[in-house]
Parts: C-alpha cells; sequence; structure tokens
C-alpha cells in the first residue's frame, strides 16, 4: 500500500475509545508519513462515534489537522 493510501475508520462506543483509537491511527499514520514525506495527517470526525485519518495533500508534512464534520 502506499503512504497516498492509507485511511482508518475508527467506530468507538465512548470518548474515552476513539480517542485511545485516533492516538493508535496517528502512530501508524506518522509511521507512513515519514516514507511518503510529503502528506500530514487529516483526522475527520463524521459522527462521536466515527472518525477517519488518513494521510493527505491538504495538511502539510510533519502536522496532523482535525475537522469536524457533524
Amino acid at each position: 500500500m502506499a503512504a497516498s493510501e492509507l485511511i482508518m475508520t475508527i467506530t468507538a462506543e465512548s470518548k474515552a475509545a476513539m480517542d485511545h483509537h485516533i492516538a493508535e491511527a496517528e502512530r501508524i499514520a506518522i509511521a507512513r508519513a515519514v516514507v511518503d514525506g510529503t502528506k500530514g495527517i487529516m483526522v475527520t470526525r463524521h459522527r462521536p462515534n466515527l472518525c477517519t485519518v488518513v494521510l493527505s495533500d491538504e495538511v502539510p508534512y510533519g502536522l496532523t489537522r482535525e475537522r469536524l464534520l457533524n
């Protein structure tokens, strides 16, 4: 899988679980971002219990941004 194809979908039943899973996904994304060297990490909260973590051209390398869609 190429770094640009990294998409992780997270579902959780509590805020604490969601925060934990997001932190784990960010660690994975950071490892992939280092290989690519051009993309940052976008965390998108679609609903309180649904989130995606992706490598994104919209985010500068070395940064993580979060957006809310709900």
